[in-house]
């Protein structure tokens, strides 16, 4: 992904960014996000979430659903996150797809 097509990391609300239905992490184990949340409260968040820009405020997640859900648990109000144009969106996804592991086949 060129870095034309990304964006520098901006604090955006939580409420502003909707997770797609066709998102591929639809399970997430609970131990596991308590302990990312942990984490994120003890040393803060170690990458932003990718986000794509719908217009009017408001942002679709590309990458980090487990980031996002962490940070919700604690109560944030907002996330780093990184806005990807609509062609970094569709390598980031290429990309993201085809090193995730672990997830739902439904």
């Amino acid at each position: 992904m060129s870095l034309a097509a990304m964006g520098d990391a901006a604090c955006i609300a939580v409420a502003a960014i909707a997770v797609p239905d066709s998102h591929a992490r639809r399970r997430v184990d609970d131990d596991g996000l308590d302990s990312l949340a942990r984490s994120i409260e003890e040393v803060g968040l170690l990458q932003p979430i990718m986000v794509r820009p719908l217009g009017n405020g408001r942002y679709e997640l590309l990458a980090g659903a487990r980031r996002l859900r962490a940070m919700q648990a604690l109560g944030r109000a907002g996330v780093p996150a990184v806005p990807v144009t609509n062609e970094g969106a569709a390598v980031l996804s290429l990309v993201e797809n085809m090193q995730r592991q672990g997830l739902d086949a439904r």
